[in-house]
């Protein structure tokens, strides 16, 4: 799969042009907080263009049928790759399950070989959002991939980059929330399979840190961040604070805040604060 950014890209054009891709308008700032900086994104009036979508009451699945003008490409017998049909991020692609299954489900190998896949083809940043508690927004199992850097004018490939890698040399005091992270193998010379192998590996050692086996009962809540050099767990005690939302991207260093006022709230708080609020 390795022109997936190419086919992600050529159905991005096809969608806009058909009204099939509705993206989320944005006004980007950073926001510094001890000497780290956050990617800030600002909702330009978009909540008021979809009020529907935060209406309360029963979800229908849109994945279950999915929109053919967002399929993107085949991901294995299990898998399909979809665009993102209100995305913040170009070329915000999703992985989903052909059948149903619970977002709050363990990740499986079967996931692992197919974002693996993804990762292969594309330079980006995978994600996972276990649950409502950490953001996820559709029941149905799904795992994201955004192409790298998340901004272009950040110099890291995230705006944490530093950080984790801080956290990999063993300083416990560079990610200010409980988490698990392990650096990775270079996979990109092995096939998908492997490479699948190599991630579920390292996610159930992951796991074992928090006392937890990835078997039976459903996982506690949490944001699973994934790129080709390392991955990371992070728990979650609530989806959000002060009304700003958190999600995986949260932890990665970019936030979403809906008005002028939340942003005045975000930096009054801080952002370390706010995720070590949301994390446990």
């Amino acid at each position: 799969m390795q022109n997936l950014l190419q086919l992600a890209q050529a159905q991005t054009a096809a969608a806009l042009a058909n009204g099939a891709l509705q993206p989320i308008a944005t006004d980007s700032c950073w926001l510094e907080d001890q000497d780290q900086r956050f990617l800030v994104r600002m909702l330009r009036g978009w909540r008021a263009k979809h009020p529907s979508l935060k209406a309360h009451g029963p979800i229908a699945n849109p994945f279950q049928p999915y929109d053919p003008r967002l399929f993107v490409a085949d991901a294995g017998d299990r898998h399909l790759w979809l665009l993102n049909k209100f995305p913040v991020i170009d070329q915000h692609l999703l992985l989903i399950t052909r059948q149903y299954e619970p977002q709050t489900q363990w990740l499986n190998l079967a996931d692992f070989e197919a974002i693996a896949s993804g990762l292969r083809a594309i330079d980006g940043f995978a994600f996972f959002n276990g649950g409502p508690l950490a953001g996820a927004s559709q029941p149905h199992k799904h795992l994201q991939l955004v192409p790298l850097p998340l901004d272009r004018d950040c110099c890291q490939p995230l705006p944490l980059s530093d950080r984790w890698q801080a956290a990999l040399g063993g300083d416990r005091t560079a990610l200010p929330f409980q988490h698990a992270i392990a650096e990775l193998p270079n996979f990109l010379g092995l096939s998908a399979i492997q490479a699948g192998e190599i991630l579920f590996e390292t996610y159930q050692k992951l796991w074992v840190q928090f006392d937890l086996v990835v078997d039976g009962d459903r996982p506690p809540a949490y944001n699973l961040l994934l790129t080709r050099q390392w991955l990371l767990i992070v728990p979650r005690s609530r989806e959000s604070h002060l009304h700003i939302s958190v999600n995986a991207l949260g932890f990665a260093g970019a936030l979403l805040v809906r008005d002028q006022a939340q942003l005045k709230q975000l930096q009054d708080l801080g952002p370390l604060q706010l995720l070590q609020t949301v994390g446990c």
